[in-house]
């Protein structure tokens, strides 16, 4: 690939085999005020709509802020496609904003589910259907 100026940038790449090496990296990329690291097996490559790389950004790991874990609700889901199609396989989860006094979105959720947990899951969200009829959303 040909970097063209304003368009397409090529990342740098380090390949990092000791865990000291990769916490000097994220050090120095914080200090540059970059947004964080992705990380990846050498030998994957870039598939669209896939999650197997792993992204790395300062918010993440300081102050336990999003560190592993978050409290949210599902606030609706996405029809999935191919084996999943007709079920309910992609989860919006969210939170209750005090401030703003209503609930807003965080995230999507759709892996780590087997087939019998979207089944359950499908029977015991009491899920409305609203497709594309925005007056059956409730928004402020």
């Amino acid at each position: 690939m040909t970097p063209v100026k304003n368009h397409i940038h090529l990342s740098e790449t380090k390949l990092i085999t000791v865990a000291d090496d990769l916490q000097n990296l994220m050090a120095k990329v914080f200090n540059e005020g970059l947004e964080g690291l992705v990380l990846k097996d050498i030998n994957s490559i870039y598939e669209p709509g896939k999650r197997h790389w792993l992204k790395i950004k300062k918010d993440y790991l300081h102050d336990g802020s999003m560190a592993d874990s978050a409290d949210l609700v599902v606030l609706g889901a996405y029809y999935g496609t191919g084996n999943k199609g007709g079920m309910m396989s992609i989860f919006l989860m969210g939170t209750f904003d005090p401030d703003k006094q209503r609930w807003v979105t965080v995230t999507k959720c759709g892996i780590g589910f087997d087939d019998k947990k979207l089944e359950e899951l499908n029977k015991e969200l009491d899920m409305v259907k609203i497709s594309k009829d925005m007056n059956l959303v409730s928004y402020t």
